[in-house]
Formats: C-alpha cells, sequence, structure tokens
C-alpha cells in the first residue's frame, strides 16, 4: 500500500519529483528534534527543531505542542531557555541577511498579506477560485486553527503532564528494575552452566559405560 501511494499520489510526487519542495529535509530535521526531545536532550532538540523552522515554516505548526512538552518537563525558567536557543539559532540563520537588508528580510519572511493561488491547492481544490483567493477564507481559516488549539489545549496539557509523571516514574524504578534484570540474568547463566555439566557429565559417562 506505501508503494502504491508513493507512485499514484499526486501530492507526493508533487512535493518529492517535481518541485523539489524543502519540507522533506524540514520534516526530517522535526524528527530528528522530536527523537532528541523524547530522549531529554532538550537543548540538542531545540537546534534541530529550529533549524527545521530556518529551512520551512510550517515546522511552526507544531509549536505549540512542543511548548506544552516544554512546560509540562522541564518548566517555566528552562523552557525560556529553550525558546532563547531557538531564537539564536533563527538570528545566527539569518545573520547575513539581517545585517544587510533586515526589514526586506523580516517583511519577506512575515508576509502575512500573501495570497496563495488557487493552482496550487490540493485540499481545497473542490473551492472555485473567487472563493479560495479571498482574503476572508483565509482570514477564516487561521481563526479555526486558533479556535481548535485553545479547545484542546487543556488536554493537550493533560497528556503532556500524564506523560511527565510516567518518565518520572520511570526514572525512579528505572534503577531497581535493572538490577532486578541483572539478577535474573545471573541466575539463568548460573542455570545454564549447570545444565552444560550435567550434560557433558552425562555424555563422559556413556562414554566410560561404551568402553
Amino acid at each position: 500500500m506505501v508503494a502504491i501511494s508513493i507512485f499514484t499520489s499526486y501530492r507526493i510526487h508533487s512535493i518529492y519529483s517535481l518541485r523539489l519542495f524543502n519540507d522533506p529535509v524540514a520534516i526530517l530535521f522535526l524528527y530528528a528534534a522530536l527523537n532528541l526531545f523524547f530522549d531529554r536532550k532538550w537543548t540538542l532538540g531545540s537546534v534541530f527543531f529550529s533549524l527545521g523552522v530556518g529551512i520551512k515554516m510550517n515546522i511552526l505548526l507544531f509549536a505549540p505542542a512542543i511548548l506544552m512538552l516544554y512546560l509540562t518537563n522541564i518548566g517555566i525558567v528552562k523552557t525560556i531557555v529553550q525558546l532563547t536557543i531557538c531564537g539564536v539559532v533563527q538570528l545566527l540563520i539569518g545573520a547575513p541577511f539581517l545585517l544587510t537588508y533586515p526589514v526586506e528580510y523580516i517583511k519577506g519572511s512575515f508576509d502575512l498579506g500573501r495570497i496563495f493561488e488557487h493552482k496550487w491547492t490540493v485540499n481545497y481544490r473542490f473551492l472555485d477560485r473567487e472563493t479560495f483567493e479571498n482574503k476572508s477564507f483565509h482570514v477564516g481559516l487561521l481563526v479555526a486553527h486558533v479556535g481548535f488549539l485553545i479547545i484542546i489545549a487543556r488536554p493537550c496539557y493533560l497528556f503532556f503532564k500524564n506523560y511527565a509523571r510516567l518518565r518520572s516514574l520511570q526514572d525512579h524504578f528505572e534503577p531497581q528494575i535493572n538490577a532486578e534484570n541483572r539478577h535474573i540474568e545471573e541466575l539463568m547463566k548460573k542455570k545454564m552452566k549447570g545444565f552444560r555439566k550435567k550434560v557433558d557429565d552425562e555424555k563422559n559417562m556413556s562414554s566410560e559405560q561404551k568402553n
């Protein structure tokens, strides 16, 4: 099924083959950041996340969830530190442009007045051109997106909070579990050693009886 979707999906073909968009590279950095966050390597994860944003700004769509992950796992103070790291990375990436054409760079990066052309849309192909390119439609999508984030903010916060508690319990019991696993492993080795010795003794006895 994956192979069929790869060869038949218009969106995948468009992004990866026809126009060589930078989405795959940006998502790769995002996945690397998420793996680092799960390993609790927060600083390195923040660097990779900010690099992903530097490649393509749609990675910012994941920022609300990552902010929740910061707050519930490392607290407010360390969250501010991680956000500062993300900001510093952005400044380093944009330094050549900020030092030469700062106004144009910032204006081009946050051009909220840009209108997306209907011919490039995939998800809203069913709409006519006038409706899709209407500013009210784009404002409505933005308001709906923000409203949805507000609705799910509390459930997501509770989910990440429970995740942080489970990781804390894991840290508390992991040494005991590892010690118990080592003890079981040693017992198994002793049993296997005794079993092999028993088998060898039986083989020797059989050999002596034959002789």
